[in-house]
């Protein structure tokens, strides 16, 4: 007679075990591929600005500009998509999961106490902010490469304004001018590109405290 199979069974710290592995698994996939869009996003920024420069593409300018203003306002939200993925991962060995219920799966559970601990339910106020600019969703739509749109035409629209007064600054820093010297003449491309970083400033101050005080 052949021994009926045995059932397969495994312990409670095996199976928080294999929840944060698989954790683990996916924060770091994502902090790979951010770190590689980071990396691409230079070599384009280098080629491009290597087209910008040559003197024979001046039919391209303003084609190149845009590209070169997209590359460059996508860099802060690509570190902060780094500092996100960043700030969870080690939170995966340290959380221990507080009330367990039945009602969802472990590791839904372990995951939502760990991305609300970082993102800043229960954290700092930068916290608060950097889960707003990262992970904020309007009926499934991240609402970050509108922002980095939004800044890429305003850059686009005062590109010479903001590499005269990127000149100032450095020639500020070297102690060849003076701060009074980085005071810029008003346009109206200039008060449009103002106009759209205040209104992002904005959203991100007011939005996470209207939202997180309902917690």
């Amino acid at each position: 007679m052949r021994e009926p199979a045995r059932k397969m069974t495994i312990s409670e710290d095996e199976f928080d075990q294999q929840a944060r592995a698989a954790l683990l698994e996916m924060y770091g996939s994502q902090l790979r591929h951010w770190t590689t869009i980071l990396f691409s996003s230079a070599i384009i920024f280098l080629t491009l600005y290597g087209i910008y420069t040559h003197p024979q593409a001046r039919a391209y300018t303003e084609t190149v500009r845009l590209m070169l203003s997209l590359v460059i306002t996508s860099w802060p939200f690509i570190s902060l998509k780094l500092l996100w993925w960043g700030g969870l991962y080690p939170k995966v060995i340290r959380h221990n999961l507080g009330k367990r219920t039945y009602r969802y799966p472990y590791i839904y559970q372990l995951e939502s106490e760990i991305t609300d601990t970082v993102r800043g339910v229960r954290a700092s106020w930068l916290g608060k902010r950097l889960w707003f600019l990262t992970r904020f969703h309007v009926s499934g739509v991240p609402v970050y490469p509108l922002m980095v749109m939004g800044l890429s035409f305003a850059l686009w629209l005062n590109w010479e304004v903001g590499m005269r007064f990127t000149a100032r600054l450095l020639e500020v820093i070297r102690g060849q001018a003076t701060v009074a010297d980085l005071t810029l003449t008003p346009t109206i491309q200039l008060w449009l590109g103002i106009a759209v970083i205040v209104g992002i400033a904005l959203t991100t101050w007011t939005y996470p405290w209207y939202k997180f005080r309902q917690r």
